[in-house]
């Protein structure tokens, strides 16, 4: 598995398409943070939070998701570069681990420019104002309000997980379409729609609070307690490993072509 990790990464350091998204990124985390500072000392109409979500990590992380996965680890498919890793003797599950710990290192990496937008809001001390209650801008309030780089480490970590979680629905349909388009389409749907429909009712609400969709940055950067702390990052990590377990149960029962 470690070769194939190793593949990956050397792809991803080479790729115009990752370089691009990372890009996208930095401009997307640096308008988060401008934008809410505007809205903060009243520069900017509160009337335009609807446009502004589309800059929110929530919004970001997701689609720029979905476009490595449908993109970057589906041509992997095009190209018969995991045909030619089975045939060179490599388990099905090793391909599919190495897969989720290249979105989770993805993830990581997308996480770099709201890290400095944290770490800047944190030295500036300049007022925010949370337009949508996402994961970075509310740590990006509390590095603002309370500068103390524990709890602000471990929700970045927490972050990091959550989006990851999210996205890993994304790798089963990788392996269960195995076309670029198709997975993309579906993961960002999947993704997009998930959420709102568990929250349609009490129960399934319920449900989605032990999911990473229900975690509760809001809540917690206002008011942490530690349990609920451990708790989002379990759901988050049973999250992975359930959709890793599904993806190569898919996988083994696919042809490859």
């Amino acid at each position: 598995m470690l070769e194939l990790l190793k593949v990956d990464l050397y792809k991803l350091t080479k790729s115009s398409l990752v370089k691009i998204v990372f890009f996208i990124s930095v401009l997307s985390a640096a308008l988060m943070y401008l934008l809410s500072h505007l809205l903060a000392t009243g520069e900017l109409p509160i009337q335009n939070t609807g446009i502004l979500s589309l800059f929110a990590d929530s919004q970001m992380f997701i689609l720029l998701g979905c476009v490595f996965i449908g993109i970057f680890l589906c041509s992997d498919f095009e190209y018969k570069v995991i045909e030619n890793a089975v045939l060179a003797g490599h388990s099905r599950s090793s391909i599919v681990t190495s897969k989720m710990i290249s979105l989770v290192i993805f993830v990581s990496l997308l996480t770099v420019p709201y890290f400095a937008v944290i770490l800047f809001s944190t030295a500036a001390r300049f007022e925010v104002h949370v337009y949508l209650p996402s994961a970075y801008l509310m740590i990006t309030k509390l590095a603002a309000t309370d500068p103390d780089i524990i709890p602000i480490a471990l929700f970045v970590i927490l972050a990091i997980l959550t989006y990851s979680a999210q996205l890993s629905i994304g790798i089963f349909f990788l392996f269960l379409f195995k076309r670029p388009v198709v997975v993309l389409a579906v993961s960002y749907l999947s993704n997009l729609l998930l959420g709102p429909v568990l929250g349609l009712t009490d129960t399934t609400k319920q449900i989605m609070e032990y999911t990473p969709f229900g975690v509760n940055f809001a809540g917690m950067t206002t008011h942490f307690e530690f349990p609920v702390f451990i708790r989002s990052c379990l759901s988050g990590f049973l999250f992975l490993l359930l959709f890793t377990f599904l993806s190569i149960l898919v996988f083994r029962k696919s042809e490859i072509k």
